[in-house]
Order: structure tokens, then C-alpha cells, then sequence
């Protein structure tokens, strides 16, 4: 009996054609060259919305819901730093540090060199201060065909 519900409640989720209020008007199940996609949430919360299922369905899909919604409470309260983000958070200091004490602008490739960092984590850290108005980013033309985004700490 079972597998005969869950298949007619999918029909009737398939058939019904709700939209998903989360994905801008799509569809609730989205067909792929994989097969029809839905999460478990989604998939449980159709079924509680359906009349006419037997109640013993219906609480199961009430009770994975508040399963779910526990699993992400947790989730949410032990968010602790990983390694890397910490490192990050490392080396986002370091960046900040050595441009607020520099006395010229300087590119992302000598700023890397100077905090000891990637060129890469350079733009990304420095983002808050420029858009706090405390780093003036520009373009310098190298010649006719390179540019060059340098940075420079102009005060708070």
C-alpha cells in the first residue's frame, strides 16, 4: 500500500503543475535529461497540501519536515570556522594592514608579495574598504594595450 500512495501522490504532484514559489514561477518539479528533480522538502510539503491522503502519510510528512527543519537548526548553530576560512580571515588582515601603512598605490601583485598572500585574495579583501570609500581603486594605462587596477588607502 505504501509505494502505491507515494507514487500516486508523485502523479498528482507532476500533474497538478504548481508552481515553486522559491524558483521565480518555475514548475515545483523540474524535468531533466537526468529525470525530475525535487527536494525533500518540497516533495514532503506537496504531500501535506494533498486532500484526501490517509493520515498516517500525512503525519510522516510532518514529522520529516520537522526532522529537517532540526537537522538545520543545528547545522545553523554550529557553524564554527573551518581552517581555511580562518586562514582567510588571516590573511585578509595582513592585506589591509600593508596597504593602510603604504604611502603609494600599488597593484594586487605587489600588494600579494608585500602580505605575503595570493594575487587573487587581494581584490576580494580589499572590497569592503573600497566600498567604505577608506581605498580608491583606479585603472593606469601601462601602455596601448594593458591596463592596470592599482590601490591606495586614502584614509577613513
Amino acid at each position: 500500500m505504501g509505494i502505491e500512495i507515494l507514487l500516486r501522490v508523485w502523479y498528482i504532484i507532476l500533474t497538478k503543475g504548481e508552481k515553486n514559489p522559491r524558483n521565480k514561477g518555475q514548475p515545483l518539479v523540474q524535468k531533466t535529461e537526468k529525470g525530475y528533480i525535487m527536494t525533500k522538502r518540497e516533495f514532503l510539503t506537496a504531500v501535506t497540501s494533498i486532500e484526501g491522503l490517509p493520515t498516517e502519510l500525512m503525519e510522516y510528512a510532518q514529522t520529516e519536515i520537522e526532522k529537517l527543519d532540526a537537522t538545520n537548526a543545528k547545522r545553523r548553530e554550529s557553524d564554527k570556522p573551518t581552517k581555511a576560512s580562518l586562514e582567510a580571515a588571516a590573511a585578509r588582515e595582513r592585506i589591509i594592514d600593508f596597504v593602510m601603512h603604504a604611502e603609494e598605490a600599488m597593484d594586487a601583485e605587489t600588494i600579494a608579495e608585500g602580505a605575503g598572500v595570493s594575487k587573487g585574495q587581494v581584490p576580494s579583501a580589499l572590497r569592503t574598504l573600497i566600498d567604505g570609500h577608506k581605498v580608491e581603486k583606479s585603472v593606469l594605462k601601462v601602455d596601448s594595450k594593458h591596463r592596470k587596477t592599482v590601490y591606495k588607502y586614502v584614509g577613513e
